[in-house]
């Protein structure tokens, strides 16, 4: 998991996410932005291709089968004020 922030968000993208793809025990993968509600969720596929799911609704659930349970995005984003 990777949380995005304004001053971090191309780094992350640009260098750290393709190494981390590389890592051969990693199956799934979750960054986050700040602002605005934004989840990508990817998920190891085979021989170095992923799946790719964006979450922009507050309202949604993340489902995470592989830790059997369901994330509402309005929890992941309960304490993070917009803003000004």
């Amino acid at each position: 998991m990777q949380i995005l922030s304004q001053s971090t968000r191309a780094r992350d993208r640009s260098f750290k996410l393709p190494h981390y793809r590389e890592i051969p025990s990693l199956k799934v993968y979750l960054l986050i932005e700040q602002e605005p509600v934004s989840l990508e969720f990817g998920r190891f596929v085979s021989q170095g291709q992923w799946t790719v799911e964006v979450i922009s609704n507050l309202n949604a659930v993340l489902e995470l089968p592989f830790l059997k349970c369901r994330l509402p995005v309005s929890q992941i984003y309960a304490d993070v004020s917009p803003a000004a």
